[in-house]
Parts: structure tokens; C-alpha cells; sequence
């Protein structure tokens, strides 16, 4: 939900402020106060609850032993993470537009378009 969260806030920040993607994270950060009004994100965030999606636990464990996935597949933390939690909960399936996925070959990867 964390990733979630930031993706909708700088979403949220680039649409009302007319932001650049690639500097709205420098933006953000120089301008708290604004970051103080980006409400949009976080109600967006609450209704997850309701949609009946379930959220897998991660434990210090599994950030540990994620090592592997990165060393197989050269995936950053948060993929590393997402990976091997799918495998450790036999799920096969991510809808992400991130290419990184494309080498783990033992998943279907929905693109959304």
C-alpha cells in the first residue's frame, strides 16, 4: 500500500500543480505545504479496504530472503520483494506496466494499456 500511496500522491501532484513526472518527487520535497493538501491519494488509499483485495504480509524475512530474486534477476528491492512473494504464495499473475518483469519468465504479466 505504501507504493500505492506514493504513486497516487505524485500522480495527484503532477495533475493539480502541472508537474513534470520526473520533478515531482524535488518539487514535493521543497514544498511540504503542498504535500500537506494531497488528501485525493490518501481517500483513494481507504477505499482499497473496501474493494475486497488482500494484502499479503511482509516480514523482515522476506526482504531477507527476496536476496535471491535480485541476484537471479537483477530486480531492485520493491520488485525483488513483490517477486518472491509471489512465488511464496503461488501466485503467478501481476498486472505492472515495469518491464523489469519481463525476464522471470514463470509469470504472466498483464500490461495495462
Amino acid at each position: 500500500l505504501k507504493e500505492v500511496l506514493h504513486i497516487l500522491m505524485l500522480s495527484d501532484a503532477i495533475e493539480l500543480y502541472d508537474l513534470k513526472p520526473n520533478s515531482a518527487v524535488t518539487y514535493l520535497e521543497k514544498h511540504p505545504e503542498i504535500v500537506k493538501n494531497l488528501t485525493k491519494s490518501s481517500d483513494s488509499i481507504e477505499k482499497i479496504e473496501q474493494m475486497n483485495i488482500v494484502i499479503l504480509p511482509l516480514t523482515n524475512m522476506d526482504i531477507i530472503k527476496s536476496r535471491i530474486i535480485r541476484e537471479n534477476y537483477g530486480l531492485l528491492t520493491n520488485d525483488s520483494v513483490n517477486l518472491f512473494l509471489m512465488q511464496n504464495h503461488n501466485i503467478s499473475y501481476i498486472a505492472t506496466n515495469d518491464s523489469d518483469f519481463d525476464n522471470a519468465k514463470h509469470i504472466h504479466i498483464w500490461k495495462p494499456q
